[in-house]
């Protein structure tokens, strides 16, 4: 009997959760959803990402970012335009996000961000609106984003929140996957798997079968302490779903072509193994967390930008080029989110801290466009907070709450998952099909 084989036919003793049969051949579920966060770690400057490419707004863009400023011949040109029309451009280095724009796979919230209530500038400037705890702290807006509320005293983030909501956490594994570590945004009472990219964490020590025989009797050992037996228990479990993972990768084979050299494709190449596991999971819904860091460009912002556009873009490319492949672009949805935008001056080299910035979202389910209102980026706008910072026009919690409700979370609902909602007159917004 190999280690595998040994492994699944292991008694583990009470409280122990199972491994289900392996088939390997179940589809995907037809009511099947996965939702993905990609986390870009350090606030990403999303007024070098989405460009205004009218006249005029190219004009204040190029007035008030110098030095930062890209050449507007240089721009992708995917189709989306503001409020009033005019064209806007993305990143030269997005052109596999631009084609997802063309096909209408793709939406962006331009001008969002932590948000407990709507906010003009002489309200901020005055304090006459509630604003985020910490505002501009790269920790206190990470944990924002993650949690659904402003309040940085929340334990638990929305994701993970939101699926202890939809029942989802019944089967022996938990749907919810990081690859970014023990992140806010899937905390909840359901667990949470921490992965690496391209790889389930082992327990080496276990690699021999004598060794592992061993692990079995320490875990079958009878013990009146219900401390001794949990802990036993939890050891089990980490057996069990370190094996099941692992073998996911092996038998569920990544169909996107994912570049080499990029560490968000390796994530991304990982979660689609996990999706295209579901039903020998047994989850109708999963959630996953990857993550991509880089974006604190207080320095070098031109050049590491576009490195980091780079490689975003084709990591999200060859992950939905294997949704497509499979058939299930429809049931995936993938969005962005970030500590906050970055100032739209120039500090010499790079951009400080700002406020509002840009959210995309990719799939099948996505109703293509522009969402939300396009900023005034003149240097004496009423929608620039002080020193180049833009005060967000849609809250982040607003594009949580639309994400939640595709999902299948009740309207009434959404307000138990986003507290700051019921300030808002548009508590979810139209970006989904």
């Amino acid at each position: 009997m190999d280690r595998r084989e040994l492994l699944k036919k292991l008694a583990l003793g009470a409280g122990t959760l199972m491994m289900p049969g392996w088939s390997y051949s179940a589809p995907v579920s037809g009511d099947y959803k996965a939702l993905v966060g990609v986390f870009l770690l350090g606030g990403n400057d999303a007024f070098n990402t989405v460009i205004p490419m009218g006249d005029m707004g190219f004009s204040e863009y190029q007035s008030i970012r110098s030095d930062m400023a890209l050449e507007r011949a240089s721009l992708l040109t995917p189709g989306l335009t503001d409020q009033w029309g005019s064209p806007l451009g993305l990143h030269p280095r997005m052109q596999e996000i631009s084609n997802l724009f063309s096909s209408g796979d793709a939406a962006v919230m331009v001008n969002s961000g932590t948000l407990m209530a709507p906010a003009t500038k002489a309200q901020v400037s005055g304090r006459t609106v509630p604003l985020p705890e910490h505002l501009f702290s790269h920790n206190s807006q990470q944990d924002a984003v993650e949690a659904g509320t402003a309040l940085t005293r929340e334990q638990t983030g929305w994701g993970g929140r939101m699926m202890a909501m939809l029942g989802a956490g019944e089967g022996p594994l938990s749907p919810l996957y990081s690859t970014a570590g023990n992140r806010k945004w899937l905390r909840s009472s359901l667990g949470s798997n921490r992965l690496e990219a391209g790889s389930i964490p082992q327990l080496e020590a276990l690699q021999s079968d004598e060794r592992l025989q061993g692990y079995r009797d320490l875990v079958n050992q009878d013990d009146p302490s219900p401390f001794a037996r949990e802990l036993r228990s939890v050891m089990a479990r980490a057996l069990d779903n370190s094996t099941m993972l692992s073998d996911v990768l092996l038998n569920y084979p990544a169909q996107g072509a994912y570049p080499g050299g990029n560490n968000l494709a390796k994530q991304l190449k990982t979660v689609e193994s996990l999706i295209q596991a579901s039903a020998e999971l047994g989850q109708g819904r999963q959630v996953f967390l990857v993550a991509m860091g880089g974006f604190d460009t207080h320095a070098n912002l031109l050049s590491s930008h576009d490195r980091l556009m780079g490689q975003f873009s084709q990591a999200i490319g060859a992950f939905h080029d294997g949704l497509r492949t499979l058939g299930l672009s429809d049931q995936v949805t993938t969005f962005t989110m970030s500590d906050f935008g970055r100032r739209l001056t120039s500090n010499g080299s790079g951009t400080d801290h700002g406020w509002g910035g840009h959210q995309f979202v990719f799939g099948g389910a996505v109703k293509g466009g522009r969402y939300g209102i396009w900023p005034s980026l003149a240097p004496d706008s009423d929608d620039h907070y002080s020193l180049g910072r833009v005060i967000p026009t849609t809250a982040v919690d607003q594009v949580s709450a639309t994400l939640c409700r595709w999902m299948g979370v009740g309207n009434s609902e959404l307000y138990e998952l986003f507290p700051n909602l019921s300030a808002f007159d548009a508590p979810t917004l139209d970006f989904m099909a």
